[in-house]
């Protein structure tokens, strides 16, 4: 197993694999069915020096991406051996893929970008998200993005959610706030009657729920 604390994990979509991050600077992706180590990804093969905060599956399951938010990029890594495929210029702590497997949401000043080239397809104006952006998720049809913000660990916060078009155009929809605190985690629920949940985790240990209704 890892040596140190457990930063992030992450499932892929059928199941079959778990990715962790620890601060023993590895990423380890793990078969669920008998809890075997498949790929072990050391900082001496392109892992940023720390631990990765966060990480994302590919749709297909072929692909990782880990962020950290300190060492300016986004590293997209081949699961089946563990290879380096692509860097992306981002200082992002939150990184998600889009269930077309060609969009990466990052977070930080939050942008939308393209898997294949790294190049920027959307990103709001800095006037229109009021502090730093640490984590991302896309509901599971990709019509909507989350993006919880702070303006430090105990500074307010909030999270947003933005409707993303067919060409990748971000228009945000709504924003609720959640008090003091930066955020941890950020997840699409299931459906509800009124629309979906939205849940958070915040540093501090609270979990907070949110019953959205989409306009």
């Amino acid at each position: 197993g890892q040596n140190d604390l457990i930063q992030a994990l992450t499932w892929s979509a059928d199941g079959t694999r778990i990715a962790s991050s620890s601060n023993d600077q590895t990423v380890r992706i793990w078969d669920t069915l008998d809890g075997r180590p498949l790929i072990t990804i050391t900082n001496a093969s392109g892992v940023a020096k720390g631990y990765a905060a966060a990480l994302a599956f590919s749709p297909d399951g072929r692909t990782l991406a880990t962020a950290t938010g300190y060492e300016n990029e986004v590293i997209l890594w081949d699961i089946a051996d563990g290879k380096l495929i692509r860097r992306i210029q981002s200082a992002s702590p939150a990184v998600a893929f889009h269930p077309n497997g060609q969009w990466l949401a990052l977070g930080s000043d939050l942008s939308l970008v393209d898997v294949d080239t790294g190049a920027i397809i959307a990103r709001p104006n800095a006037k229109d998200i009021p502090g730093y952006v640490t984590v991302v998720a896309f509901d599971p049809t990709g019509t909507y993005l989350a993006a919880g913000w702070s303006s430090g660990q105990d500074g307010d916060s909030a999270v947003q959610v933005w409707r993303v078009s067919s060409t990748g155009k971000l228009t945000r929809v709504s924003q609720v706030d959640s008090g003091k605190g930066a955020f941890r985690h950020l997840t699409f629920g299931g459906n509800s009657k009124a629309g979906v949940y939205l849940v958070a985790g915040k540093y501090d240990g609270r979990v907070i729920v949110w019953e959205l209704t989409p306009p």
